[in-house]
């Protein structure tokens, strides 16, 4: 049976249970509803977060911190979150901006010492461009530096803004700044850049926007299943065994309950303009927003060998993070299927059918 389905089948036992235990018990589905998810996509472990604005959140873990030892997860694990850094990272430059360190619609080269670019319409790239993925870089079109960096002169340990430095100088943009939206990597890691340009620490002014928030290594292993037994990810030659390298753009590591905290606060997205042009979600300063009936909602996903993410911001203010110790063949449609799920069980409408 395909995963989508077995998803299905799990939230509607899930939900029949609360509604029939709801006299009896204060059993709540969503533990539940993420760990079939799980279990669905054969992640050894994971730990949620979750709860309404204004409240604390309830923390969970599920599964295993060690699939070979078959230990149980700790609800307060400590997980690489992959790309859910990027709204991290936007929240630190949003955070300069109105201080007036940094000037959102003022080019990157005009606030930062960068090599020439290899495109001269590179020269028009700004912050806010990034954030809202309208940079011009397109790894649909091209490739993705960050995933292939022997094809601009790097190497698989190197910083990932060292990486955008090479791109910017050797590589044309794969579109017009500003003319269209494609999620891309590596500006992100310019921003990073920008930040050190301005003599701001990229992890210092995450933590400030988001205490419990850290960068580096991590006690918990990640996992790889080689088709015959799990290996610690870090033990592996996988490109990104070490996600850290990957810092703004996605090196980031937390708590659940961490980056809840930061989540379920108001975001500047939820109020953004709606780019032209835009035909249903769109990306902006830092999350994907989803223009709904009841509001707008934010959601990001991270998704590399070992390491998935989801964070769900929604528009009753009710927000879910879920972090896992591996990774799923998909990280779309995993995504997809956990926010269709989630917002079926908030009987919200998320998504145009």
């Amino acid at each position: 049976m395909p995963k989508i389905l077995l998803l299905f089948v799990a939230i509607c036992v899930t939900v029949a249970a609360a509604l029939f235990l709801n006299t009896r018990s204060p059993r709540d589905p969503l533990p539940e509803l993420i760990d079939a998810f799980r279990t669905a996509h054969s992640l050894p472990g994971g730990v949620i977060a979750y709860g309404p604005r204004g409240g604390q959140p309830s923390v969970y873990g599920l599964g295993d911190a060690d699939p070979g030892a078959r230990t149980a997860i700790d609800a307060n694990a400590r997980l690489h979150i992959a790309s859910l850094t990027k709204p991290l990272t936007a929240a630190a430059v949003l955070s300069l901006a109105e201080a007036g360190v940094i000037a959102l619609d003022t080019p990157l080269a005009a606030q930062m010492d960068l090599p020439p670019p290899f495109d001269p319409r590179a020269l028009d790239i700004t912050p806010r461009h990034i954030l809202s993925h309208r940079a011009g870089f397109d790894w649909r079109a091209s490739f993705d530096p960050v995933f292939a960096p022997e094809r601009v002169g790097g190497t698989p340990d190197m910083p990932c803004s060292a990486l955008a430095r090479l791109t910017w100088a050797s590589r044309p943009l794969d579109h017009a700044p500003d003319t269209s939206e494609h999620y891309a990597n590596i500006g992100y890691c310019l921003l990073s850049e920008l930040l050190a340009a301005k003599d701001h620490d990229l992890y210092q002014s995450v933590a400030q926007a988001a205490p419990g928030v850290n960068f580096g290594v991590i006690a918990q292993p990640h996992w790889l299943f080689d088709g015959a037994k799990w290996l610690p990810l870090a033990a592996t030659d996988t490109l990104h065994s070490d996600p850290s390298l990957l810092a703004s753009a996605g090196g980031a590591n937390s708590t659940a309950a961490a980056y809840w905290r930061f989540a379920v606060q108001s975001h500047m997205a939820q109020t953004s303009a709606t780019p032209e042009g835009a035909d249903g979600s769109y990306y902006a300063l830092g999350w994907r927003v989803w223009p709904g009936p009841q509001g707008p909602h934010l959601t990001h996903f991270g998704h590399l060998p070992g390491v998935f993410s989801a964070v769900f911001v929604l528009s009753d203010g009710f927000t879910l993070v879920a972090l896992f110790n591996g990774g799923v063949q998909d990280g779309a449609r995993a995504f997809s299927e956990l926010f269709d799920a989630v917002c079926f069980l908030r009987e919200l409408t998320c998504r145009p059918s």
